[in-house]
Formats: structure tokens, sequence, C-alpha cells
């Protein structure tokens, strides 16, 4: 059935009707050890879990007051060692704040300390489905 699907108008629909019902399972568990065709290799490279917005901040270049603009536009005043991450029409202008992350996406704004990261930030999606609706996450 995905053969009639994939690369048509459809296709969202089917992911998002089956999706919801794949188990919660990570790659490596799911596929990769029941593979027997898998090999490794000895290598030095660095690596680093882009999952948090901290290992993001981590990696990315930074401006002179440590601010790091990953989308959108901004002009920072007085502002040290933040996250921005906003739609590309977008501008902030932002003064004296030390250590937070902006984001927006679609209609939410994000405004949070940094060290608040993941267990935090999930605990406000959670509370905005609840108490705001689905369309706000």
């Amino acid at each position: 059935h995905s053969d009639e699907v994939y690369g048509t108008p459809h296709e969202k629909d089917f992911i998002n009707e089956l999706y919801p019902t794949c188990p919660n399972i990570s790659i490596d568990y799911g596929i990769m050890e029941k593979a027997d065709n898998v090999y490794v290799s000895l290598g030095d490279f660095g690596w680093s879990d882009l999952g948090t917005w901290g290992s993001l901040y981590d990696i990315s270049p930074k401006d002179k007051n440590h601010n790091v603009v990953l989308k959108g536009q901004s002009l920072l005043y007085n502002s040290n060692d933040n996250i921005i991450v906003l739609p590309k029409n977008k501008l902030a202008v932002i003064d004296g704040l030390d250590g937070y992350l902006i984001a927006e996406s679609d209609n939410v704004l994000l405004i949070c300390k940094k060290e608040d990261e993941e267990h935090t930030i999930r605990k406000y999606v959670n509370d905005a489905r609840i108490k705001m609706g689905e369309e706000y996450v």
C-alpha cells in the first residue's frame, strides 16, 4: 500500500496514520541489532548528540558576545550567551538578555533560560498542548 501513496498528495496522511502505530524504539535496537550485514570501522572524529539546545549551542559559531543565531535576523544589545532561532522573515531586537533560548516556530514563541533545557521545555510543550490545544505544538 505504501508504494501507491509514496510521492502523492496522500503520502502525508498515510504517514500520519501509520507512524503512531509504529513501536517507539531506537534505530540501533529496532534495526541494527537484527542486521547481519553491519560492519565496524575504527574512526577518530568528534561526535556530539545534537538532541539538545545546549549541545547545538556548543558546536555553533558564536558572535563576540557568545550569542548563537541559528535562523532569522537579530539585533543584540547588552546580551550574551543566547540561542536565537526565528523564522527567516522575523527580526528580533533583544536587549539585556543573558543565557536565554529564544525560539519561534509556527505560531509559538518560546523564551526561557538556556539552562532549563529539555526536561523543562518538554513540560512547557505538554502544558501548551493541555491548556491551549494541539494547534500550538
